[in-house]
């Protein structure tokens, strides 16, 4: 089955996102990039307020593939009490990148899903280095937001191909990048653990702007529609 995953910038995002029917709560500010963090307060407070409701997931910000660096705020984010940390590959040719997921990997006992970006796609080597440093999970965005959504980025048959390699793995699979109503089902075909959305859930589709509630309730209903009528023999 496929979650619902929504990214917001505050505690009261995060209220108005349970209410709409997400799945996992997704801290970023969309100021500040593709993956920007949101202060480590805010964490703690969406963290307290949730109290298990929901699964929570937070960004360590757009940094460079720093080791030490990034390992760092992967262990400061995981104190904040999310069930998740998330860290994108924003230099994939780096020479750094096998230590950096394993300096990660010692960083937290929480889940840490590495982000890869379609617009920079590495190669399917990602995954198994990712699966290698025993990481949780691996998920498939784009960098740029102004190249549209994934699905404008990378083909049907490569995100199916990154979905199933990932699945080989064993790891939790999402896929995210200014997706839209109308990329959720050829997205669903490929079975990912999680679609991820902001632009689609904020009026006029600016990611910037702050979430509708009707528009969660959208996605949702088409998510939960879509796993009626096919996710049975998908």
């Amino acid at each position: 089955m496929t979650g619902f995953l929504a990214s917001v910038r505050s505690a009261d995002e995060a209220m108005i996102a349970i209410q709409g029917g997400v799945d996992i709560i997704d801290l970023k500010e969309p100021e500040h990039g593709a993956l920007g963090a949101v202060p480590f307060k805010v964490m703690r407070e969406v963290v307290g307020k949730v109290n298990g409701e929901r699964l929570i997931s937070a960004t360590v910000g757009d940094l460079p593939s720093e080791p030490l660096r990034v390992a760092d705020m992967v262990r400061r984010v995981a104190e904040t009490g999310v069930d998740f940390v998330k860290v994108g590959l924003f230099e994939p040719e780096s020479e750094d990148i096998e230590d950096l997921l394993w300096s990660i990997s010692r960083q937290a006992s929480k889940g840490i899903i590495i982000v890869v970006f379609a617009d920079k796609y590495p190669g399917d080597q990602i995954i198994e280095q990712v699966a290698d440093a025993g990481l949780t999970g691996i998920m498939l965005d784009t960098a740029d937001k102004s190249l549209g959504s994934l699905r404008d980025v990378m083909s049907d048959k490569q995100i199916a191909h990154f979905i199933a390699r990932a699945k080989e793995y064993n790891l939790i699979t999402g896929l995210a990048g200014s997706l839209r109503k109308n990329d959720i089902a050829p997205l669903m075909e490929f079975q990912p653990d999680y679609l991820g959305f902001r632009g689609a859930l904020c009026g006029g589709n600016d990611r910037k702007t702050n979430l509708d509630e009707n528009l969660l309730r959208e996605i949702e209903v088409a998510i939960q529609t879509w796993e009626k009528q096919y996710g049975a023999v998908a």
